[in-house]
């Protein structure tokens, strides 16, 4: 399965969390995408959205057994995530957990 996750400040007012519009959207995705095909992605959803995209992707194995000294993981994984469908790919087999945070 490829996974993906927008998180971060669109994440947090999704889940209803107070706070001024986002200006941009970030977007982690665990899997092996190639990451020419999510530049391509995110140019793509950058000129429908007209605000910047920024996607950050991880392998499957950090996401599931991440190291607990990676700040970036951490504070991921201790904000609100909103788990977007997931796709066939076969390097990420299971989600994280539910659309909210969790460690």
């Amino acid at each position: 399965m490829l996974l993906d996750f927008p998180y971060g400040s669109w994440a947090a007012r999704y889940h209803g969390e107070p706070g001024p519009v986002p200006v941009d959207v970030d977007v982690l995705i665990v899997g092996s995408a190639d990451p020419n095909d999510l530049d391509e992605v995110a140019i793509a959803a950058q000129q429908r959205l007209g605000r910047a995209v920024n996607i950050r992707r991880v392998r499957p194995a950090t996401w599931h057994d991440p190291d607990p000294t990676d700040p970036f993981l951490a504070s991921v994984r201790a904000r609100p995530l909103v788990a977007l469908n997931p796709r066939h790919d076969s390097s990420a087999d299971h989600s994280h957990g539910s659309t909210g945070a969790s460690a």
